[in-house]
């Protein structure tokens, strides 16, 4: 069944057991080269890899190109095997931690993983929308808004590239200028404001290029068509890449390859890109209040992220789900289940990303909407598991201002090309698919995972360095010493384990 895929063991195949896995895919098919990665499980936590320091030390070869690679668990191939079916629809994050340096800009990351400062990678990061931190200056009235501007371009640039250390490096420098007063015209000024020595000196060259048309960053047609097909859920850099490889331009070259997922993204292609407005999640949330009251009411939820945070528009709906006391991951899902199935039927749930063979009944007909709409066999296959983490698309009635300036910021959706503006889907009844995440934690580790997905990115690192300094791991499930588990249920109590000053959400946008 693995037969014409290429698969390699991460971080290397020196363990009896990576070695029987190994024997596991050449006796299904399966070839050896880099394609589909499988990392040993001790390497992975929260849907990334994590432990990069030692992970990079022990790859071998040193030359994985692991940028091209779709990561999976190396538990994974036993249930592809048992099941009979390979899901390559959810891989793994390479980084949901980065080590970069202060001179962001300019580096790139060695594989021994040694750098010293955290830079997270969330998700957050990409939707969270209309957000203006303390002291940021809005687009509108900043000095420095045409030196932003291409710096954007740039980090946009990179980021298509899967060049994770300069795009972060670059967004670091964009969110350092918006809190900046003085126009910067030379390296001193750059330097005097906190710009770092290596951005500083092109601070001329990057001048020159915002006066003119800047044509030197515009986005070449391959360019700007990976960045369309990106824009679809389920479509990642290396996907992209190969679809632009193979000479395709439009999603009617790719619908005959997509999967269940990825169609569901192209659905709902630019819903997903629109601003939620905070009344409007308000709305999300006493719909999802009044299932939980009715079905399962031991459940306790709570929306974090921005949302938390007091922004005035979120990218997606992110909701922390747990039973005071339990720890028992799989019977908080057998509730969350019971809330999801309500939430079907009454019409708020639209669509799933992810399920199990329960909820792929309650979904039966969103699916045959689904491939007669895309005119492609009925083709979903499942896991009989409990659903640790469950993401949906959703809808209530629409509410405030959907696109346009938000407190200096705009978001600008990228819109279907004439040719493909037939996948589009409509909800009906002028309301919008939203993305909601519905994420479980064990009561134990509910202080960390609750500051976790509040955020935000500055504040996260603020707290991993400094319980890292203290000898501790604080991960999004927990807080940790020497692998052990600490109960912590409140996150007030795991600032105050790592001393840090109790912040509310609101004052975390730091």
């Amino acid at each position: 069944m693995l037969k014409g895929r290429k698969f390699v063991v991460l971080p290397n195949e020196e363990t009896p057991r990576r070695r029987y896995m190994r024997t596991l895919i050449e006796k299904n098919g399966g070839d050896n080269g880099y394609e589909v990665g499988l990392v040993d499980d001790s390497f992975v936590s929260g849907g990334h890899v994590t432990k990069h320091k030692l992970f990079y030390a022990e790859l071998n070869p040193k030359n994985v190109p692991l940028e091209r690679l779709q990561l999976f668990k190396l538990s994974d191939l036993t249930k592809w095997l048992k099941y009979k079916y390979v899901d390559l629809s959810q891989p793994l994050q390479l980084h949901e931690e980065i080590v970069v340096d202060e001179e962001g800009d300019d580096s790139q990351e060695s594989n021994n993983g040694s750098r010293q400062v955290i830079v997270e990678q969330k998700r957050e990061a990409q939707n969270d929308v209309g957000k203006t931190e303390p002291n940021t200056i809005p687009n509108s009235s900043n000095p420095n808004s045409q030196l932003i501007k291409v710096l954007r371009q740039l980090e946009k640039r990179y980021k298509l590239q899967n060049d994770i250390f300069r795009s972060l490096g670059y967004q670091k420098a964009i969110k350092k200028l918006q809190t900046v007063q003085d126009k910067i015209e030379t390296e001193d000024d750059a330097l005097r404001n906190g710009l770092s020595a290596g951005l500083s000196r092109k601070v001329p060259m990057l001048l020159q290029l915002s006066a003119g048309r800047g044509s030197e960053l515009n986005m070449d047609l391959k360019e700007q068509t990976q960045r369309y097909f990106q824009q679809c859920h389920g479509i990642g850099v290396f996907t992209s890449q190969q679809f632009v490889n193979m000479g395709y331009t439009s999603f009617q070259d790719l619908v005959p390859f997509m999967n269940w997922v990825q169609l569901t993204g192209l659905a709902f292609y630019e819903d997903w890109q629109l601003p939620i407005p905070r009344e409007e999640t308000k709305k999300h949330e006493s719909v999802i209040r009044d299932a939980i009251s009715e079905v399962s009411p031991e459940l306790q939820m709570e929306i974090t992220g921005s949302y938390r945070r007091g922004s005035r528009t979120s990218g997606d709906i992110d909701i922390v789900v747990h039973i005071p006391g339990q720890d028992d991951l799989d019977y908080v899902s057998a509730q969350l289940q019971k809330v999801i199935v309500k939430l079907v039927e009454s019409g708020y749930i639209i669509c799933p990303l992810n399920l199990n063979e329960t909820l792929k009944e309650a979904f039966e007909p969103w699916f045959r909407q689904l491939f007669s709409h895309f005119d492609k066999r009925f083709d979903v296959k499942t896991y009989d598991e409990a659903v640790h983490k469950f993401y949906c698309g959703a809808a209530v009635d629409m509410m405030g201002e959907q696109e346009g300036e938000q407190e200096g910021e705009s978001r600008h959706v990228i819109p279907f090309k004439s040719q493909d503006l037939r996948y589009k889907m409509s909800v009906g009844g002028g309301k919008v698919c939203r993305r909601v995440d519905f994420l479980i934690s064990g009561y134990s580790g509910l202080g960390a995972t609750k500051l976790y997905f509040t955020g935000n990115d500055d504040f996260n690192k603020k707290c991993r360095t400094v319980a890292k300094q203290r000898g501790f791991v604080l991960r999004n499930d927990g807080l940790y010493r020497e692998g052990q588990l600490i109960p912590l249920g409140d996150e007030y109590e795991v600032l105050d384990m790592l001393g840090i000053e109790r912040l509310e959400p609101e004052q975390r946008n730091i």
